[in-house]
Formats: C-alpha cells, sequence, structure tokens
C-alpha cells in the first residue's frame, strides 16, 4: 500500500488557514478590497471554509481530504506503477481542483509512505545563477538600465523594446509561480521570442547575428539554439497532449536555469551594438497593428460590452 499526500494551496481554500480568496462563504461576513494600482481584488470572509474532511473513491484507491493535504492510497506493484501516480498527482490533482474551484490551487509539496518507509518527491539537482554586486555595481547597473529608456522606445529600436519585453515576462514568469519551474514552457517561448525578434525565425539568422554580437560558436551551440529547438520539441505555443518523462523534464530544468544570465548578456550586447549603429532585422510584424486586425478586435470588444450591458456577468456556476 503507497500513501502520497498533496500539500496544497491556498491553505484558506479548504478550511486550514485564512487570507483572502476568490470564493465566497455563504452566510460569512464578506470584505472586499480592490488595489487599483495592480487591478488586483482581495475578498476575505469571517468565519472562513470549514475545514474539509472528505473521502473519495477514484483511480481504483481513496482520495482523503484533510484540509490543505489530499492523500492518495491504493496498492502498487512496481516502481513504474508509483511514478506513474506520483506524476499524476503532480501534475493533475491541482489542475482538476482548479478547473472547478473559484481559486487557482497550487502544490507546495509531496511525501509518501511505502508500507513504513517515508519519502518526499524532491528535485535531485539544483543550480542556482548568483549575482554579487558592490553598491557602486548595483548604482551603475541602475543608472545604465534608465539611461537606455529613452534609447530602446525610438521607432528604429522597436526590436529591442520587444526583446527586453520578452525577457521580462521570461523572469517574471519563473519569479511568480510556486516553484521556478511552474511556467518553465511558458518562460522557454518567451526566450525564444528574444531570438526571433531580432534576428529573425531561422536558426541560421540566428547564428549569424548571435556570433555578430560576439558569441562563441559554443555559447550559440550549447545555449541559444537549443531554445528555439526545445520550443519546437515540446510545442510550447500550441496544445500538447503528451509529458516528458521525470529525467528528461529535470534535464531540460537544469538547462533553464541560467537562460536568464545569458539573455541579459544578450541584450546588453545587442543595446550596445546598436548605440554603435547597427540594425536588426528579426521576425515579427512590426509598426502599428492592422486595420484588419483593429477591426476584428472591435468586434470581440463590442459583442463583449453588449454583454456586460445586458448584465451578463462572468461568474462561477
Amino acid at each position: 500500500m503507497v500513501a502520497l499526500t498533496c500539500h496544497l494551496g491556498p491553505a484558506q481554500l479548504f478550511g486550514a488557514g485564512d487570507g483572502p480568496l476568490r470564493a465566497s462563504r455563504l452566510g460569512s461576513n464578506l470584505r472586499l478590497e480592490w488595489d487599483a494600482n495592480t487591478d488586483r481584488h482581495r475578498s476575505t470572509i469571517s468565519p472562513g471554509f470549514a475545514r474539509l474532511a472528505i473521502d473519495v473513491e477514484a483511480m481504483g484507491g481513496t482520495f482523503t481530504v484533510d484540509g490543505d493535504t489530499v492523500t492518495f492510497r491504493r496498492h502498487v506493484s512496481s516502481r513504474d506503477e508509483l511514478a506513474h501516480y506520483v506524476r499524476l498527482l503532480l501534475f493533475t490533482v491541482p489542475a482538476a481542483l482548479t478547473a472547478t474551484l473559484a481559486d487557482p490551487v497550487h502544490l507546495n509539496r509531496v511525501d509518501g509512505w511505502l508500507g513504513e518507509t517515508h519519502f518526499r518527491i524532491e528535485h535531485v539537482e539544483s543550480i542556482s545563477p548568483l549575482v554579487l554586486l558592490d553598491d557602486a555595481g548595483l548604482t551603475e547597473r541602475v543608472t545604465s538600465a534608465l539611461q537606455s529608456v529613452q534609447f530602446i522606445t525610438l521607432g528604429q529600436n522597436q526590436r529591442i523594446l520587444a526583446a527586453v519585453s520578452y525577457l521580462h515576462r521570461a523572469a517574471r514568469l519563473l519569479a511568480t509561480g510556486s516553484s521556478p519551474w511552474e511556467f518553465m514552457p511558458e518562460a522557454l517561448l518567451n526566450y525564444s521570442k528574444v531570438l526571433e525578434v531580432l534576428f529573425g525565425d531561422s536558426r541560421d539568422a540566428q547564428r549569424k547575428g548571435l556570433a555578430a554580437a560576439g558569441f562563441s560558436e559554443k555559447e550559440i551551440e550549447g545555449r541559444f539554439v537549443p531554445v528555439g529547438i526545445l520550443r519546437d520539441i515540446l510545442d510550447v505555443a500550441h496544445p500538447r497532449l503528451s509529458q516528458l518523462d521525470g529525467a528528461r523534464l529535470q534535464g531540460v530544468y537544469l538547462f533553464l536555469i541560467g537562460l536568464e544570465a545569458d539573455f541579459r548578456r544578450l541584450l546588453a550586447r545587442v543595446l550596445e551594438c546598436a548605440m554603435d549603429g547597427a540594425s536588426f532585422s528579426g521576425g515579427g510584424s512590426g509598426g502599428s497593428m492592422s486595420a484588419a486586425d483593429q477591426r476584428t478586435i472591435d468586434r470581440i470588444l463590442a459583442a463583449d460590452n453588449q454583454r456586460r450591458a445586458k448584465g451578463d456577468r462572468a461568474t462561477d456556476a
């Protein structure tokens, strides 16, 4: 018999803590807050939800919910079968709960028992990039960044501005997930867009552009070219039903860890080259949005305005 316990959040959604939620409890006092700076809505209920305590039969076993923990118990006959159920819990339980609840559910950790043996699902290896700066170095970097704002917002530098924005999105995705890897595929997609908007869609064009920016063949082939290859294999921008196995997934994690620093170096060199007169002609549409696209968006917004004018609010069933 194996028992796998998922420790979930937000704990208050399962009656195991206090804090803001999207879900509101019937019969409770409700306090609503709106942060106009970030457009974030917070609702606090008092009293909160009662602590969940239920058993659900499924997948040949039993799910036991106790507050913010969900424990799955069943018999397994092999290590591969155990790994199969671990992957199911890691990727499926938070997604299934989010699909039916008002708040996005995240996974904090998974513990397990196999007979009398306790184990925990953890990464087997990790690398944490570290940037060392003194006060003068920090001042220099902030000054340089602010001085670059005027330059990268000039019309002829639109591609550099787009590249900086894609790097920012990738960094935010890695920083805001419950772990650095929750939004790994989406971060990878944005790194790929940096290369495409600067140098074009073809890998040969990207190689040429990276070489012109001063990167060695080893750096180009080892760090930058694989970004587009992985993006294509993982098919990040489109629906995909298959998943990587644990070893390959861990390998992609480790590859991705240092990319933020690599792409910061790339943007620094690109900016230096542009200030020296270089230009970039990568992929993607530039300039203003086409009239046809603007009309399409206007039709969508007009239909939505009509819906809201009729009092048809988006609510959970």
